[in-house]
């Protein structure tokens, strides 16, 4: 894991899976060690089931698409093409990814140790810093990440697996 002095809140995977988590994340948000833990288990589904690969080759197909409509039918298609696909397509997709690895990375937190509901805390406090849980229509389109409400709706949803995990590793047959 690389940490950054940062005022910048993010964290992401690096090339080769490595994790990289700005120190603002942490320090702006005042997160807690379980909350963490939902940030690096978040990365690590990211890096384990290789999603910037699934990503690149997402848009290489979508790339080639937009080329070969350019060649048939002109640029204009081709670039129409190419926005339709992002926000048809891409967008979804992101979102698809990053609802995996919150919820992958729900279950590696509670496995290691850490109590679940760390996870709703923290995009609850994602979702304060913006000042709003629910974003407009089109922003909503546009975004590769699902909106934090749905986040939390979803982390909700699968905590009795989570807290099942949990309860194990905090009491080992």
């Amino acid at each position: 894991m690389a940490l950054f002095r940062s005022n910048e809140i993010n964290a992401w995977v690096m090339p080769g899976g490595r994790v990289g988590v700005y120190t603002g994340l942490i320090q702006t948000l005042h997160l807690s060690d379980a909350e963490v833990a939902a940030v690096l288990g978040h990365e690590m589904i990211h890096a384990l089931e290789e999603h910037s690969k699934e990503k690149a080759g997402q848009q290489t197909l979508s790339s080639l698409a937009t080329v070969a409509m350019s060649a048939y039918a002109g640029s204009n298609a081709g670039a129409l093409l190419g926005a339709a696909s992002q926000m048809g397509i891409g967008l979804p997709f992101s979102r698809r990814l990053e609802t995996r690895a919150d919820l992958g990375g729900l279950m590696i937190m509670a496995q290691a140790g850490y109590d679940p509901h760390a996870a709703i805390s923290l995009w609850q406090k994602m979702a304060s810093l913006k000042g709003q849980s629910n974003t407009g229509g089109l922003a909503r389109f546009l975004s590769d990440h699902p909106e934090d409400a749905e986040r939390q709706k979803a982390i909700e949803a699968a905590l009795p697996r989570a807290m099942a995990l949990y309860n194990q590793a905090q009491h080992p047959a």
